[in-house]
């Protein structure tokens, strides 16, 4: 009952005090959450304050921290079975890896996020998913498969109406077609 409720509360003040940039608050929000759901054995809510603890760390640069409790978020949604909270934390542990280099494995958590989304119809995640991987090949050199990666991730954008998704997929594809020396291309495109 209310313990519960206090817990998803918190939970929702984490994520506004994260993005207000109150990480402490945001931080002790996220604790009380996580307290609170593992007193009630609630997994879910324990996997969703873990998640944004992870949030807060990786925003605050400790990539460590943050693949750490990124994993622990992985191992209690696919506990419960939760494939949307699976992806969401796959899609996060490869952004932080992608964050230290470790790009091989950061591609392979992008792919079986991006897998999951595709299996259960996540269509607004998938834009996400996509722009990461796009990025990873771009690292790793592969431009044909970034470029053709991120025209996915735009058109998947466009098709969810996630609009911040699509302009953050064609920035990102400008970039790459300037690095290739494709201004008519880039200019198209963004």
């Amino acid at each position: 009952g209310a313990r519960l409720l206090e817990s998803r509360a918190l939970i929702w003040s984490c994520l506004g005090f994260r993005r207000l940039g109150e990480m402490a608050k945001g931080r002790d929000a996220c604790e009380q959450a996580r307290t609170i759901a593992a007193e009630l054995r609630d997994k879910l809510g324990t996997a969703r304050a873990v998640n944004n603890l992870a949030n807060i760390a990786n925003d605050q640069g400790d990539l460590d921290g943050a693949k750490h409790l990124f994993e622990q978020a992985l191992a209690l949604a696919r506990e419960i079975g939760d494939q949307r909270d699976v992806s969401g934390a796959l899609n996060n542990i490869g952004i932080v890896l992608a964050g230290q280099g470790q790009l091989p494995e950061a591609r392979q958590r992008y792919e079986e996020a991006l897998q999951i989304q595709e299996d259960i119809g996540f269509k607004s995640e998938i834009p996400n998913t996509l722009g990461g991987l796009g990025d990873v090949l771009h690292q790793q050199g592969d431009f044909a498969g970034a470029r053709r990666t991120m025209e996915q991730a735009i058109a998947a954008a466009r098709e969810s109406g996630n609009e911040s998704a699509e302009a953050a997929n064609k920035a990102n594809l400008g970039a790459l077609l300037i690095e290739l020396g494709d201004l008519s291309g880039a200019e198209r495109n963004c």
